[in-house]
């Protein structure tokens, strides 16, 4: 009997002890229920809270260093980000989500992410999850294993990108600004440009039959300083002055000379736009 009123009396004291608390936590406010709480303001991922380490590549299997290759600005590229936290400054039980902005110079493909484990693959022990959104790496741990685990925490993750800035050509190139880990210079090429050729038969009142022709250049991303050359058969003679682009005639026309004709700079042209040279003859 002695023994089951201590054991009452403990419970009485543990019911006490709490209700104590509840009290101290609500003196002068509101009460703040469980579904009132707050997800904790995220770690920022930087030179102060880490050293961070960011490696890109051409290919998806890392095993090619971008290094000097210059891409077009509509290549597909890789990246791998790690970062190791800087004592003091790593997640905690309380604070558990930890984020790192990738630069808006480049766009992030979003990914689902998945499991942060831990160790060697046959014993990894599950540390939280991560996930790639809006171009940040969002590493979110769980409190169990932060508590049994509170130092030497490293985070890495892999990310695929291009560059946002579209208009970027040959002789030129993108500074990539990441946070903790200093700028890389990725330079740039002049996409390939296509052109297609038809031709619209016609017969004139003089009699003569002519041949419309239309040239249709589609841009794969940007190119500087086109240069366009177009050669006709030997039954055919170039019309002075016929050369239009998109509807309207151009001026100063081609340099025709024999069966070819060349317009030294058409400018510059944006990935995707399409363009149609005319000429009769």
């Amino acid at each position: 009997m002695d023994a089951h009123r201590s054991r009452s009396l403990g419970m009485a004291a543990l019911i006490f002890i709490l209700i104590g608390l509840t009290a101290a936590v609500f003196h002068g406010a509101a009460p703040v229920r469980a579904d009132d709480v707050t997800t904790p303001t995220p770690i920022v991922i930087n030179g102060d809270t880490a050293t961070v380490e960011v490696k890109l590549y051409t290919d998806e299997n890392h095993n090619k260093p971008l290094g000097g290759t210059a891409v077009t600005s509509t290549s597909k590229l890789y990246g791998a980000f790690s970062a190791r936290f800087i004592s003091g400054k790593a997640p905690t039980p309380q604070n558990y989500i930890a984020v790192y902005k990738l630069p808006d110079t480049i766009v992030i493909d979003d990914n689902a992410g998945g499991d942060l484990m831990e160790g060697p693959e046959a014993t990894a022990e599950k540390a939280g999850t991560w996930e790639i959104k809006d171009n940040k790496v969002i590493f979110t741990f769980d409190k169990s294993w932060l508590d049994k685990n509170p130092a030497e925490i490293v985070v890495g993750a892999n990310f695929s990108f291009e560059l946002a800035n579209k208009n970027a050509g040959s002789d030129s190139s993108t500074p990539i600004k990441f946070p903790g880990a200093g700028s890389i210079n990725i330079p740039t090429t002049d996409g390939a440009v296509k052109g297609k050729k038809s031709g619209a038969f016609s017969q004139g009142a003089d009699g003569v039959a002519k041949v419309t022709w239309s040239v249709k250049l589609t841009v794969e991303s940007y190119a500087t300083n086109v240069k366009f050359t177009d050669v006709l058969g030997d039954n055919f003679s170039f019309v002075s002055g016929s050369f239009t682009l998109d509807g309207k005639k151009l001026d100063p026309q081609p340099t025709i000379d024999g069966q070819t004709a060349t317009i030294d700079n058409l400018g510059n042209l944006s990935g995707g736009s399409t363009r149609s040279r005319m000429r009769r003859c």
